[in-house]
């Protein structure tokens, strides 16, 4: 059916039912048209993109419209000007419009601007202040801004270490001691002074021999099982409740001088004080140090200063020990020396608070010594050697393992029995009252003072720390129990300083030496030698004392006769008046006396007669109060023969019967012959007892000359142990063995007898082998050892494992020696500086290696220039020719590296041991006596002896056949 729309109600039909109706135009069309024109009627055409709005616009939204402007109206819309700008009254509230002079002032302001501070103030702005700056709190993270004490901090050292800087100078004692430097910087040696020391008792404090020791309430013997020296102390036993002991001669002093006298001992007797027994003198003690019972060693000192002198020159004062206790008690000495000493020293020792540092300050020596074989060493972080060069047990003998396997030098097996425990051991100077940790893979370390072994200062495990007495000398034990294991593994051992275990490392040693350097000085030490590096970096001496033999092969003259004596003399140059200091052979000190009236003394002139005055006792010399010698007689006796009658030495010569001579050994003489002597006694009696007098004096003008120096040290940054002493030996050289089993030795007493050599042994008792070296370049095939029983002091140098040394080649070694006594003394002090900076390190070593630049070129352009080296043809003698047929001749040669070289094949001579074949004049000499293995006919191995005068001859049968000397080289002066 039909209906209408909505809206307009236009009439409409329903196709579905009205499809048959009659189609009415009035009705369908005209009125429907009529409704929509009607509708239509008013409307407004949309236009293109418009839209239309059911909202009616209204006059006051009309008038708003009209009433837009850009000037800044209240309740008016903002229409842009012309130039496209609008304006706002000035802004009140946080979201109002800003305008441009809100804007413009808030970008001008300087401070305060929304809580901005140039202050380093958390959560605000930064603000520069007047200056342009701003604060900031200090940088944690890697990303924060660095402020400028940060980067001062991380700059400055840069910069200190890029400027000049002053060397730091340093001052080292005799010791140890510890040197703290900023970083890794050389060690220099500016100077050292020198120091005489003049032991009055002469050799006979080292207590080796009682024959010229003596005792009163007491016996005395030599004593080989202990002793603080050497190999040998005197036992003394009272036998009553107090006793004596006298090491040696009285002494001549005058007033107002200071004498100080010490002595080692251990006692089990009440009381030991070193004393003076007094002829005419009084003595006030100045400061003393009695020792009590004790089973170490302890020192006995006295200070005396010499009040009252009765009759000068002839009132006197006696050395000695003065021991209270019972009959029986048994007392050994050893080391004794009495040192005259100025009045400046003696105010120094009264300022000393132990026996111990006063024996310290003042060492042992034997006769006259001065500063030499001086070295500095710096310890490295582990203060122990390998343990493959420890020794078996305890220095007591306790403890022993029954095998010791080396697996490497810092590793070993040792294997004892069931129930038994072991200990390998080592010694070590330590600091005193210092705090020390030890470490390694070991079942437990022992500490103990030297010598003293009833108790220990500690027992510890690995990791752990101890701290020392006032001892400085230590024996460490790395000890394994019975109830352990075996074998048992001992390794990686180290003791550092510190309260705190390191890492384990193998001990590192640095060293300088001076070797050689022999520096003197006055009794008050206002005059002395002095060692200095030059500025080429060579270290140098000016001498003021001038040190010397006595010798046959000088200019002797003779003087004058006393009953008993003879007066000698000897042409001498640039000396002062009455300087001279004289040992004799024995060790005695010869005192100085004007004019000559007895045996032993000495004076020295100067001006027109130059001249060394010495006196020698008619039962040393041999010389009757009714003879008097000749030059050559007078020679023979510095050359260590003692006149006398034919087959009655001990009877002086006074013109009548055969003349005859003989050498001294023991008490005895040996070697009797009625030629008279024209070699050194020591040729023909290696064994004899003399030893050449010692001469020195104080030069009117002094010398320079250049001394040998070797080694160089880097300080690390932080602490450095350092220790100054003496007894270093640098290239000795040395001669080798071999055992049946092929191991080859240097420095034992009994090298199974191999090729002749019935000894190694280096020329004093090892303290350390510190380097070997092949024809002057390290060799590292010897191997270090602590275990042999006949080692010559504490280490030797073994080859083995089939290994053996090259037998035409020349072996050195460096060491240092136990028995400084036979060497010198150290320096009381020595200069030195180090740089502090990077700038100057760097300078120190360019200058450095300039200065070696130029002593090299100085030596390759001497060496160029050197004349090629001749041989030249000794005399022989004792019926030895040259061999003929082609050979070459005997001969010898000094080569531009300063050794010296035998050659030839000679015959038809004396073949027995001690034979001379000729002498070696100055120039080509050796030090010390040196063996050395020589091929004969037949496969014959003989051995050729030279001594430092110079004489060659035969130490064992050669044979006459033919004898080489081929291949004997050796250094000069070694």
């Amino acid at each position: 059916m039909p209906g209408q729309t909505p809206n307009l109600n236009l009439y409409k039909k329903n196709p579905l039912t009205d499809g048959e109706d009659t189609f009415n135009i009035e009705t369908m069309l005209n009125n429907n048209w009529d409704k929509l024109d009607a509708a239509v009627d008013g409307k407004v055409d949309k236009a293109a993109g418009k839209g239309l709005s059911t909202n009616d616009y209204t006059t006051e939204a009309k008038s708003k419209l009209e009433g837009a402007t850009s000037a800044a109206t209240p309740t008016r819309i903002i229409l842009r000007d012309s130039a496209g700008r609008a304006k706002v009254a000035s802004p009140a509230a946080a979201d109002d419009i800003a305008r441009k002079d809100t804007v413009d002032a808030h970008a001008s302001s300087t401070s305060g601007v929304h809580g901005a501070t140039s202050a380093a103030t958390a959560l605000m702005i930064v603000q520069r202040d007047s200056a342009g700056r701003a604060k900031v709190a200090a940088p944690v993270a890697a990303d924060d801004i660095a402020r400028k004490d940060t980067v001062d901090t991380a700059v400055q050292p840069l910069q200190a270490d890029l400027a000049n800087a002053a060397p730091v100078s340093i001052s080292l004692l005799p010791g140890q001691q510890v040197v703290t430097v900023p970083r890794d910087t050389p060690l220099n040696v500016l100077n050292i002074k020198g120091r005489t020391l003049i032991n009055l008792l002469g050799r006979s404090g080292n207590c080796e021999s009682i024959s010229r020791q003596s005792a009163s309430g007491a016996t005395i013997v030599t004593d080989t099982s202990t002793f603080t020296s050497g190999s040998a102390s005197t036992k003394i036993t009272l036998t009553t409740t107090a006793g004596y002991f006298y090491p040696a001669n009285m002494i001549y002093p005058n007033l107002d001088e200071y004498y100080l006298g010490i002595g080692e001992v251990k006692t089990n007797a009440a009381n030991i004080m070193f004393h003076f027994n007094s002829l005419g003198i009084t003595a006030t003690t100045q400061k003393r140090f009695d020792v009590s019972t004790t089973s170490s060693y302890k020192n006995a000192v006295q200070l005396v200063k010499i009040t009252a002198v009765q009759t000068p020159g002839s009132s006197s004062i006696e050395p000695c020990l003065y021991i209270t206790g019972s009959s029986n008690n048994v007392t050994n000495a050893d080391n004794l020396r009495f040192y005259k000493v100025s009045a400046a020293e003696a105010a120094n020792i009264m300022l000393m608070s132990s026996a111990d540092q006063i024996a310290a300050s003042y060492p042992y020596v034997d006769d006259v010594k001065n500063v030499n074989g001086v070295y500095i060493k710096q310890f490295g972080n582990n203060m122990l050697p390998p343990i493959s060069q420890w020794a078996n047990g305890r220095p007591d003998g306790q403890y022993k393992a029954s095998s010791i396997s080396v697996i490497s030098p810092d590793e070993v097996q040792i294997t004892v029995g069931s129930g038994v425990s072991s200990m390998l051991s080592t010694l070590v100077e330590l600091l005193p009252n210092t705090t020390y940790s030890v470490s390694g893979i070991l079942s437990s370390v022992y500490v103990y003072e030297l010598g003293v072994y009833g108790s220990f200062v500690a027992n510890l495990t690995s990791g752990k720390s101890f701290t020392t007495t006032s001892a400085t000398k230590y024996v460490i034990g790395a000890y394994k129990t019975g109830a352990q294991s075996s074998p048992f593994t001992i390794k990686n051992v180290m003791l550092n300083l510190g309260s705190s275990a390191l890492t384990y490392e193998q001990q590192n040693e640095q060293y300088v030496f001076y070797p050689d350097a022999n520096l003197a000085a006055s009794l008050d030490g206002s005059v002395y030698d002095e060692l200095y590096t030059d500025s080429n970096g060579q270290a140098r001496v000016t001498r003021r004392f001038r040190s010397m033999d006595l010798t046959g092969d000088l200019a002797w003259e003779y003087g004058d006769t006393k009953t008993g004596s003879k007066q000698v003399r000897l042409p001498v140059s640039n000396q002062i008046i009455d300087s001279e200091r004289v040992v004799k052979y024995d060790g005695k000190i010869i005192i100085h006396v004007y004019p000559y009236s007895a045996g032993d003394q000495s004076f020295m002139t100067q001006g027109a007669d130059n001249k060394l005055y010495l006196s020698i006792p008619g039962a040393d010399s041999g010389w009757g109060d009714n003879y008097t010698p000749t030059a050559d007689e007078i020679k023979a006796y510095f050359y260590g023969w003692k006149m006398g009658v034919w087959d009655n030495p001990s009877t002086a010569y006074n013109g009548s019967g055969t003349k005859a001579w003989t050498v001294r050994r023991d008490g005895w003489y040996y070697n009797q012959t009625s030629t008279l002597p024209t070699i050194p006694s020591k040729s023909v009696e290696p064994s004899t007892t003399w030893q050449n007098y010692r001469f020195q004096y104080q030069l009117a003008v002094p010398t320079d000359e250049p001394v040998r120096s070797e080694g160089a040290i880097l300080l690390s940054g932080g602490e450095n142990r350092i220790e100054v002493g003496c007894g270093a030996i640098v290239r000795e050289q040395a001669l080798y063995g071999a055992n049946d089993t092929g191991s080859w030795f240097i420095n034992v007493d009994h090298p199974a007898n191999f090729m002749g050599l019935n000894s190694t042994k280096l020329k004093y008792r090892t303290k350390s082998i510190l380097g070997v070296y092949r024809d002057r370049i390290r060799d590292y095939v010897w191997e270090i050892d602590r275990a042999g029983t006949d080692t010559y002091g504490r280490e030797r140098l073994v080859m083995q494992g089939g290994k053996s040394p090259d037998l035409s080649a020349v072996y050195e070694v460096t060491y240092t020696a136990l028995d400084t006594y036979q060497i010198g003394i150290a320096p009381s002090l020595i200069s030195a500086q180090y740089a502090p900076n990077a700038r100057e390190v760097t300078d120190g070593l360019v200058k450095a290696s300039q200065q070696l630049m130029g002593r090299v070129s100085v030596l390759e352009n001497g060496t160029a220039q050197a004349k090629q080296p001749q041989w030249i043809a000794p005399t022989l003698i004792n019926g030895w020719v040259n061999y003929d047929g082609g050979t070459p001749p005997a001969g010898y040669m000094l080569d531009s590296s300063g050794y010296v070289h035998l050659r030839g094949l000679i015959k038809n001579g004396a073949t027995a041991g001690g034979t001379i074949l000729f002498v070696l004049p100055k120039g080509y000499r050796v030090a010390t006596q040196l063996n050395v293995p020589i091929v004969c006919s037949a496969g014959l191995i003989s051995q050729l002896t030279i001594d430092s005068t110079g004489v060659v001859r035969i130490g064992m049968p050669a044979s006459g056949v033919w004898t080489s000397l081929d291949s004997v080289t050796f250094l000069l002066g070694q």
